[in-house]
């Protein structure tokens, strides 16, 4: 049985260890995606790359 919007509580409402969880959620969340964000930026575009040519239209057929 799913809780109702009554049975649930508010986050106002949280006092202790489980306001304490909620916040070690976000920081994990703000903290991880930091990481992911600084990695992507340093490591996201390659440095090297193949040299093409400009080879025009390939025909369909």
């Amino acid at each position: 049985m799913e809780p109702s919007l009554r049975d649930i509580g508010d986050y106002d409402g949280l006092k202790g260890e489980k306001k304490r969880i909620v916040w070690a959620v976000v920081a994990a969340g703000i903290i991880f995606g930091s990481i992911i964000g600084i990695v992507e930026y340093f490591y996201g575009n390659p440095s090297d790359s193949i040299k093409t040519e400009n080879v025009g239209k390939i025909p369909l057929r």
